[in-house]
């Protein structure tokens, strides 16, 4: 589930001490992620996003309803800030400490194939863009019951997904995700990066 408008933060332009020199996106060692947007308050009821920086926050008490047990387990959640500096308390930013890859189908523009993944060579982040619809591939590790799906996007058990119950709405998306045995972007089922030296 995601949301489907986005905030922006604040001096995107700036470096953080979450991200990548050379992607600019959150370095895949990073927990927690301090934030500022650059308005009062997130645009969305439940879930936000800076789609450009891969920074995702949501209410607390909508991921308090999965249980305090397995925000613990699954999740990490750092502070969020309006433009003014002002702490928004009843938001925060998490990151999933289990992540997946929402593959697509194989894109084509203009007669070329522009559906792929590439690695960053500083910190080894996995860029990845397929075409909708989305799917699992390779499927979860058993036992997983939250996993990041890239910002802003979670994929949750059904069984966390009906404690969420959220109600659909042009704000928050949400679908069954099939879990595919072969993927359908002409890429390998397993996409790995060279671990940066």
């Amino acid at each position: 589930m995601s949301g489907t408008h986005f905030s922006t933060g604040l001096n995107r332009n700036d470096y953080h001490p979450w991200m990548c020199r050379t992607c600019r996106l959150p370095r895949p060692d990073v927990t927690s992620i301090d934030f500022q947007i650059d308005s009062r308050s997130p645009e969305l009821p439940y879930m936000d996003s800076d789609l450009f920086l891969e920074v995702a926050f949501a209410r607390r008490d909508f991921l308090e309803r999965m249980g305090q047990d397995v925000i613990r387990e699954y999740l990490y959640l750092g502070e969020l800030r309006n433009c003014d500096g002002d702490l928004l308390k009843d938001w925060v930013t998490f990151r999933g400490k289990n992540r997946i890859i929402l593959r697509g189908r194989k894109r084509v523009h203009k007669g070329k194939t522009v559906t792929g993944y590439r690695c960053c060579d500083t910190c080894g982040a996995i860029m990845y863009h397929g075409e909708a619809p989305h799917y699992l591939c390779p499927a979860p590790p058993a036992g997983v019951r939250i996993l990041e799906g890239g910002a802003g996007t979670l994929v949750v058990t059904r069984d966390l997904f009906e404690k969420l119950s959220p109600k659909k709405s042009r704000d928050l998306d949400f679908y069954q995700l099939p879990v595919l045995e072969e993927p359908l972007d002409d890429l390998p089922v397993e996409l790995k990066c060279p671990k940066p030296a």
